[in-house]
């Protein structure tokens, strides 16, 4: 068998600071490309094949590996997998490839097992969304998705990668994303960050003040939010822009070299409406009007990075039999 998955968007955290009711939270959407082609086949032992150009580390292999060995534990379950994982997705750029590998992983061994498993018990076995539930909305449904994080019990504020949360974050609301163009921009000369980087990032910035968590929060919900809601690609754009300097992302963005900034300032150069950072990045997304795209395409060449256009997602991952 073979699941298609599909990249998300995640615009931005919202609630990082020390005190609120809840922590995390989030905004962002599927979309179509570029794809990962997770291809499965049974076996009498787990076995993972990195296809792609640049493969997933050891250490989160063995993490891999390791959660599908105990749901297979847990469920009694006779046969592992074979998997092979091909196609453009790339891992550590903003894309949630994480998020769903582990879940279409999880989906083929208890397909290929016979076995049937509810949605919920599924999430709780991949060990992820204990940050934002942005990911795991779009995995099964594609969509924008507006989420509230969890209750803060403990202040504690870690990456997807280093949570196995009891509870999942609160939807708020999803729905159809509109039919837009979007652009994306994959730097080839910035390293991405590891989960360890990832882990140290939000060690050193957590928590922030209060009132810069209400910024954000403003621009996700009056801004982006309504933006969607209404069509309205104009708002979108200029509370994306707004994003970019409230301080959660912009303490994301500033973990970059100049050239992330380069980058950016060139796709306004050539008449980008929006440019922001997926994500812990470094991948950027942006919009422009529909006749701006080819002109942005062929002046971002030769700039070291990967320009792909795509549309919005309103549909989740493709399982092909």
């Amino acid at each position: 068998m073979k699941i298609y998955v599909k990249p998300r968007i995640h615009i931005s955290l919202i609630s990082m600071h020390g005190s609120g009711y809840r922590k995390n939270g989030g905004i962002g959407f599927s979309i179509e490309e570029p794809k990962g082609v997770l291809e499965f086949s049974p076996s009498e032992q787990f076995a993972f094949y990195d296809k792609r150009e640049i493969r997933l580390g050891g250490t989160e292999q063995e993490k891999l590996l390791s959660v599908l060995k105990q749901a297979q534990t847990l469920f009694g379950l006779d046969k592992s997998l074979t998997i092979e994982f091909s196609g453009g997705m790339q891992t550590h750029v903003g894309m949630g490839s994480g998020t769903a590998l582990r879940l279409a992983c999880l989906e083929a061994l208890f397909f290929i097992n016979g076995k049937s498993i509810q949605r919920e018990n599924l999430i709780s076995l991949s060990q992820r969304g204990g940050t934002s539930g942005v990911g795991m909305q779009t995995y099964f449904s594609g969509q924008f998705v507006f989420d509230l994080g969890v209750k803060n019990d403990d202040g504690v504020f870690k990456p997807s990668s280093k949570t196995n949360p009891t509870k999942k974050p609160l939807l708020l609301d999803k729905f159809d994303f509109p039919d837009w163009t979007i652009g994306l921009c994959i730097p080839n000369g910035i390293p991405s960050k590891t989960q360890i980087e990832e882990s140290e990032f939000f060690e050193k910035s957590c928590p922030i003040q209060a009132e810069q968590s209400y910024e954000v929060l403003y621009h996700c919900l009056y801004g982006v939010y309504a933006a969607v809601r209404e069509g309205d690609i104009r708002s979108f754009t200029k509370s994306v822009r707004e994003i970019q300097s409230c301080e959660w992302k912009r303490l994301e963005r500033n973990e970059y070299s100049d050239n992330l900034f380069d980058l950016e300032k060139k796709l306004y150069e050539h008449d980008a409406m929006c440019v922001g950072m997926s994500s812990l990045g470094p991948m950027l997304y942006f919009l422009a009007s529909e006749h701006d795209y080819d002109n942005i395409i062929s002046q971002m060449n030769g700039t070291n990075c990967k320009i792909v256009l795509t549309k919005g997602s309103n549909t989740g991952r493709e399982i092909v039999l």
